[in-house]
């Protein structure tokens, strides 16, 4: 999928089922979440990042398939979570380098991509649905091998990788 096909899918699964496109729980879809349930989820995850970072964040909407609209250097963290794992790996990869390219020296980066797929689950990848109603919730893993050497391509290192089960039951992440 393009990045352009990206972006036009990711406003249809919003038109469609907004809150399951961010959260996929199978037994929320068809806007089945209670909006105060989904957003305690938000408000759980912000204070658990908020309780070691200070609560010193900017968010920032960035439409492009880099961080052209952030300087090289300028930020001291980079946070990216339940989001690289919806691209082909091609942008997952080029986001990675980005983030280690706008972070300062001595810079944070904390991400989470699935790096294998467990076993066949709910969303499929094939197809070229190019439709204007598109709304396919595609799952991409990224190798281990891959993430580091996108890290490293603008000398950054790994200092910590834990594992995680926000990319849901079929996917080591």
């Amino acid at each position: 999928m393009h990045f352009d096909r990206l972006a036009r899918n990711w406003e249809n699964l919003a038109k469609h089922d907004p809150m399951w496109a961010i959260l996929t729980d199978e037994r929320k879809k068809g806007r089945a979440w209670d909006p105060e349930a989904f957003f305690a989820t938000g408000r759980e995850t912000i204070a658990w990042l908020g309780s070691w970072l200070g609560e010193k964040v900017r968010y920032l909407h960035n439409p492009h398939p880099d961080l052209r609209a952030i300087d090289s250097d300028s930020l001291a963290f980079v946070l990216s979570a339940i989001v690289l794992q919806h691209m082909r790996t091609e942008y997952q990869k080029a986001y990675v380098r980005e983030f280690v390219r706008v972070l300062q020296p001595g810079g944070l980066l904390f991400f989470q991509a699935p790096v294998a797929l467990i076993r066949e689950g709910a969303f499929q990848n094939a197809g070229d649905d190019e439709s204007a109603e598109e709304a396919r919730m595609e799952m991409h893993c990224l190798p281990r091998s891959e993430i580091d050497a996108a890290v490293q391509a603008h000398g950054g290192r790994v200092v910590l990788v834990e594992p995680d089960t926000w990319a849901g039951e079929h996917w080591t992440s």
